[in-house]
């Protein structure tokens, strides 16, 4: 597990800067500067690019509209914490296994209402999972951070290695892309296995 500081001195250390930051959320150096610049960005970059384990999310959408004019029968604002949704399904019924039944997700449409996603959908009793806005002062498992600190770093990296970053972007991109692909296998192993039981029957056989 890591913490924000761990998490921005790995960065750093990716584009070959020697100094380390002792606390990020307190130092006013130039490097502590842009790594607050970039926090967000990075951070909500990544976490929308998975449905990692640590960030998901459900929750009963308890605030329902009709709302027939807009093509769907009812309306929902997401949870405040919600930075991406990943499904809508009625009474909590999420396809565990989406990437092998993508049809079978029930469709809907987001609208941005201020600080707020607004939720279309024909689904009366609709249940929301989704990935969180994560606290920078989080925990976070080490396969995320790693995945987060190479996006971090090639955010900083224009404003912090300047003279060098030219020959060193497409590397920077690279390596943010095949962590964040290392970062995510490593996580769908993570990820709780749905089985059926056997039924009384069957298990008296052994």
């Amino acid at each position: 597990m890591m913490y924000l500081t761990d998490v921005a001195n790995l960065a750093l250390g990716r584009l070959g800067v020697g100094s380390t930051i002792n606390d990020l959320a307190n130092e006013y150096s130039t490097a502590a500067k842009i790594l607050k610049r970039h926090l967000r960005v990075s951070l909500n970059s990544v976490l929308e690019q998975h449905t990692w384990n640590f960030a998901t999310r459900s929750a009963v959408l308890n605030k329902q509209f009709d709302d027939p004019e807009n093509g769907y029968a009812f309306s929902y604002y997401s949870p405040a914490d919600c930075l991406a949704v990943r499904q809508i399904a009625s009474d909590g019924n999420f396809i565990r296994n989406l990437e092998l039944y993508p049809e079978q997700k029930l469709p809907f449409e987001e609208r941005h209402i201020g600080m707020q996603i607004l939720l279309y959908t024909n689904v009366r009793n609709a249940h929301i999972l989704y990935t969180a806005a994560m606290d920078e002062n989080s925990v976070f498992p080490t396969h995320f951070a790693k995945s987060w600190s190479a996006q971090w770093a090639v955010d900083i990296a224009p404003s912090l290695i300047t003279n060098n970053y030219p020959k060193v972007r497409d590397t920077l991109d690279s390596d943010a892309y095949n962590d964040l692909a290392k970062g995510i296998a490593d996580d769908l192993i993570r990820t709780p296995q749905y089985t059926y039981a056997k039924s009384p029957l069957i298990t008296t056989r052994y």
